[in-house]
């Protein structure tokens, strides 16, 4: 049965799917840095295709220690405000979104609205303490 059900994936992706993906993925990666430096928080995206990862850094990350010396105090924050928001990401900094080809523009436009708030909900956190 697994294999059948791979199978039947497999044989509905094409290149249409992919480059939707890949556009997907852009816009997000373009959402998730916009939405942070207009709060004034910086962070990387770490993005192949649909998969992605968020850091709370301005310095490249490119393996353990440097998702280590993250500031991932405010990538929880992050996870659970957007959360709050409808939105489901990994409730680790060590782990990758993928976007799939069941998400569609009003899945963008919720996260787009769960990234304003929460990046603006961390910053405002962050100068009042």
């Amino acid at each position: 049965m697994a294999t059948a059900a791979g199978l039947a994936v497999l044989s509905q992706l094409n290149d249409k799917i992919y480059q939707e993906l890949e556009g997907y993925g852009k816009r997000i990666e373009a959402l998730i840095k916009r939405s942070a430096e207009d709060s004034g928080i910086s962070v990387i995206v770490n993005r192949s295709g649909s998969m992605f990862s968020t850091f709370f850094t301005n310095k490249p990350v490119r393996n353990f220690n440097d998702v280590f010396n993250c500031r991932n105090e405010l990538y929880t924050k992050f996870f659970w405000s957007i959360l709050e928001h409808g939105v489901y990401a990994p409730p680790s900094p060590y782990e990758s979104c993928f976007i799939t080809a069941s998400h569609d523009k009003s899945d963008l436009k919720m996260l787009e609205d769960a990234l304003y708030t929460s990046f603006r909900l961390i910053s405002n956190e962050r100068h009042t303490h």
